[in-house]
Parts: structure tokens; sequence; C-alpha cells
């Protein structure tokens, strides 16, 4: 029996080793040398897809696009036992949710940022981990 899904959106995850493939690309020496910029800048590359929130646990997973024109460790998976903190940034067109665990700080972008912010924190039971 599988997990029961609390929510799941269309979101932007921020993937530190994420990097572009070897999939053939108009211009690929010039959007190789603006997405290593990027890269080295923020901290990694924004990757499209899907985040789901489960009783359990936040996951991350590429769309098909981003992850045939990307390569590196792309799907997440974080137990919410691990979280111990989620807080939003402020973000062009969306905002950005940041989830802390001791090892890593993972960000997503999506639209209903707060809300989405919220329901994580209520998965974890943690008014603690208010913004």
């Amino acid at each position: 029996m599988g997990e029961q899904v609390i929510t799941s959106r269309v979101a932007n995850a921020l993937i530190a080793d994420a990097g572009l493939s070897s999939a053939p690309l108009p211009h690929k020496t010039v959007v190789r040398g603006v997405l290593e910029a990027f890269k080295q800048g923020h901290g990694g590359l924004w990757v499209g897809g899907r985040v789901t929130l489960t009783e359990s646990a936040l996951a991350f997973a590429p769309n098909a696009i981003n992850r045939g024109v990307t390569n590196g460790a792309l799907d997440v998976r974080i137990a919410l036992a691990e979280v111990t903190a989620v807080t939003v940034e402020p973000g062009m067109v969306t905002k950005i949710i940041a989830i802390e665990t001791p090892t890593r700080t993972f960000k997503v972008r999506c639209y209903g940022a707060e809300k989405f912010a919220g329901q994580i924190r209520e998965a974890i039971g943690g008014a603690e981990l208010a913004p």
C-alpha cells in the first residue's frame, strides 16, 4: 500500500550538482557557459519538475524535458523527521521555500509557496518550524 500524498505541485528545485547533459542543443557552448556561471553564483541550477509532500517525506522529481537536458543527482527525497526548519524567501515571480536539515538546505520555488510551506510544517507537526 502506498504512502498518503498530502499535496503535489509543479515546482523548480535548486539542484547543487545539476549540469548540462550531452543531449544535442543549439548553441550548447554558450548555454553551458551561462549555466555554469549561474550555478557558481547561486549554488546550483533550477530544475523543473514536481514536488510531492507525503506523510513522511518531501520528494522532488524532474520533468521529462529537464531529465533529458540535465544530468546529476536530480531526484531528491527528504524524510520529514530530518527537517529542522521551513522558511519562505523572496523570489522573482514565485517565492522560494527553504527546507533545512542538519546536512543541507533544499530549495524549491512554486506558486502558492506560503501555503505549501505551511502544509510542510503541518505535516511535520511543527509550529516550532514557524517562518
